[in-house]
């Protein structure tokens, strides 16, 4: 497997490869459902010990000036957030068999003219 860049201090999450680089709501959505629990859970764990400091890291960072490990580490933490919930939650898989099919989700891009706008 190969290591993914990312800034100093962030080591020893560079081992978790490139297939967990997930930039999308939807292909993060499709990797937990279709992940089992235990792959799932190893990620987890793994990230989510590092999340405190990736984000105390990340925070005064301007978004649009991330280098391309600064990214990957923005990134891993939004994908550790979506693997969050059958953990965090208990469940006994990785999706829930008896609700709306995932298949059949849309994910909808956020339009631009919203993008960056301060709800407040």
């Amino acid at each position: 497997m190969a290591n993914i860049e990312l800034p100093a201090g962030f080591e020893a999450l560079a081992d978790i490869g490139p297939d967990w680089l997930i930039a999308d709501e939807h292909g993060r959505h499709v990797k937990r459902v279709t992940s089992d629990l235990a792959t799932v859970r190893a990620f987890y764990d793994k990230v989510v010990a590092e999340l405190d400091r990736m984000i105390a890291y990340l925070q005064p960072k301007d978004a649009a000036a991330l280098t391309a490990g600064e990214r990957n580490l923005y990134t891993l933490a939004l994908v550790c957030m979506e693997m969050s919930h059958p953990i965090d939650l208990g469940w006994d898989d990785t999706d829930i068999d008896d609700t709306f099919p995932w298949q059949r989700i849309e994910f909808q891009a956020v339009p631009e003219y919203l993008d960056g706008l301060d709800p407040e």
